[in-house]
């Protein structure tokens, strides 16, 4: 039976507290950090120049390359450096020290590998921007630092061009890396642009040598000189398929010289005749190669008349404009003989064997010597007395 409860009372009702168990709290997992290859500035000091260089993009793009391998290697079992090493540090190859315009940029590497220099895998298209996925734990051949010897019998580290050289105590560039290997540098090279590069005038050429196809000086090494010629045969191809330069009336050898001549008839220069040149001590020597014609022929010979100022050569190398300007041709001439009033180092050339010498088979071959361009212009003012 229910007790009614009396009117006005509430009843309230009794709760129970509900024990809640106490929870253990998990624990922070902090994350391990994935090691790095940490490098440091040089420790050299640096002129205001290079400085800029080495805080330029160039340089900036080189060492982010370099870091994403230090990166990658570090990943696996047989890294290179040890993982902790404080003796990394950014080494700076430039151009010129002086006046530098490019920057190589490399790893110096202290401890146990005693400052040597490395940098990243090359493949044909130069060094790899970005390593592959690792896979594994030991890094494959090919892939690991590229080791640079920085003092290789005797020569200096450099960059041409964005590539890296060694040169020579002279300044002469005699190695270059391609494909993580060092090539000989061929020392006289021929660029059918630049041999095809006429100048407006014999002193526009010496202002911009780097413009112009070099060859080995014939009055110190006659034989190199030789060998350039041969492959400067080689380069420009079979006579048959050589553009006219000049056309001549009369072409041969007389007591004294070889002689391609027009006399009556003078002719413009055609075409793209070779343009070369060579040093002897200061002296700029230029030489002008045409592929000689007969008017009512065939080809002949390829001449490479080697210019020069004085006896036996009226206009000298002033005819190199005369030529640029459209001056007509009427002798090109290569000197075989001595004669008193020749300047004393042609005589001396002559001596030392740079004669033309034409094999009767051969018309690839290159006829070449101290010689002399005579135009029409020059031959007028000549007998005018201008």
């Amino acid at each position: 039976m229910n007790t009614p409860t009396p009117q006005g009372e509430v009843n309230t009702p009794i709760v129970t507290a509900t024990e809640i168990p106490t929870q253990t709290p998990k624990p922070t997992i902090t994350p391990t950090p994935e090691p790095r290859y940490v490098v440091k500035e040089s420790e050299e000091v640096f002129t205001t120049a290079q400085e800029i260089m080495n805080q330029s993009e160039e340089a900036i793009v080189q060492q982010d390359r370099i870091q994403r391998w230090l990166d990658y290697w570090i990943k696996f079992d047989n890294r290179p450096f040890a993982e902790d090493s404080a003796d990394i540090h950014w080494k700076y190859i430039y151009d010129n020290a002086k006046n530098p315009k490019e920057v190589w940029v490399l790893l110096e590497v202290g401890g146990e590998y005693n400052n040597k220099l490395f940098t990243v895998p090359m493949n044909e298209n130069g060094f790899v921007d970005f390593p592959p996925t690792v896979v594994g734990s030991t890094i494959e051949a090919g892939l690991g630092p590229l080791e640079i010897d920085s003092n290789k019998d005797g020569t200096f580290l450099s960059v041409k061009d964005g590539v890296p050289v060694r040169i020579n105590s002279e300044g002469e560039e005699v190695e270059r890396l391609i494909q993580a290997q060092w090539e000989a540098v061929e020392k006289y090279p021929i660029d059918l642009e630049k041999l095809h590069n006429f100048p407006e005038s014999y002193e526009y050429m010496v202002k911009n040598l780097d413009e112009f196809v070099e060859a080995p000086d014939p009055l110190e090494d006659l034989g190199a000189f030789r060998e350039w010629v041969g492959k400067l045969e080689i380069t420009i191809g079979d006579y048959n398929n050589r553009e006219v330069n000049y056309w001549s009336k009369g072409v041969g050898f007389y007591p004294d010289y070889f002689e391609a001549s027009s006399y009556s008839s003078p002719n413009k220069l055609e075409g793209q005749p070779e343009v070369a040149y060579f040093k002897h001590g200061s002296e700029i020597f230029p030489m002008l190669g045409l592929n000689v014609y007969y008017i009512d022929g065939g080809f002949v010979r390829t001449m490479m008349v080697i210019l020069y100022n004085g006896i036996g050569s009226p206009e000298g190398r002033e005819v190199i404009s005369t030529l640029a300007s459209g001056g007509k041709i009427r002798i090109a001439r290569i000197n075989s003989t001595q004669y008193e009033l020749y300047p004393p180092l042609v005589n001396e050339a002559i001596e030392k064997g740079l004669i033309p010498v034409m094999d009767e088979l051969d018309y690839n071959q290159v006829v070449f010597g101290m010689g002399t361009i005579q135009t029409e212009e020059g031959f007028q003012k000549m007998i005018n007395g201008n």
